[in-house]
C-alpha cells in the first residue's frame, strides 16, 4: 500500500482535514513532504557529512560545503513546518495532532 493511502488511514490525519482540506490531501502532503526529508537526509548523511571529513576547513570549499549543509536543513525545516501533519514539533506551532484545517 503507497504511503499517501496508509496515512490516509491514520486518526490523526483525519483529525488535520477540515472544511478546505481532505483527509486525502493531507496524506499526499504528508507523504511527499515525508520522502523530500528522506532525500535530504540521504544528502546529508551519505554525501555532505562525510566531505567534512576530508577537505579543508580553512578553504572556501569547506565554506561552500556548509552552505550545501545548512540548504538541506532549510529543506527538511520547510517540510516540517508547512506540513500541518509535522508543525508541531516546531515551538510556537501549536499542538497539530489534535487540530483541525483552521
Amino acid at each position: 500500500m503507497a504511503l499517501s493511502e496508509r496515512l490516509q488511514r491514520s486518526p490523526r490525519t483525519v483529525r488535520m482535514a477540515g472544511p478546505t482540506r481532505t483527509s486525502r490531501e493531507v496524506a499526499a502532503e504528508a507523504a511527499h513532504s515525508l520522502a523530500d526529508i528522506c532525500q535530504s537526509s540521504r544528502v546529508l548523511c551519505e554525501d555532505l557529512m562525510p566531505r567534512l571529513n576530508s577537505i579543508l576547513p580553512e578553504s572556501a570549499e569547506f565554506e561552500d560545503l556548509l552552505d550545501d549543509i545548512a540548504e538541506e536543513y532549510r529543506h527538511i525545516f520547510y517540510h516540517i513546518v508547512n506540513t500541518r501533519l509535522f508543525n508541531y514539533v516546531v515551538e510556537g506551532r501549536g499542538d497539530a495532532a489534535n487540530a483541525g484545517d483552521s
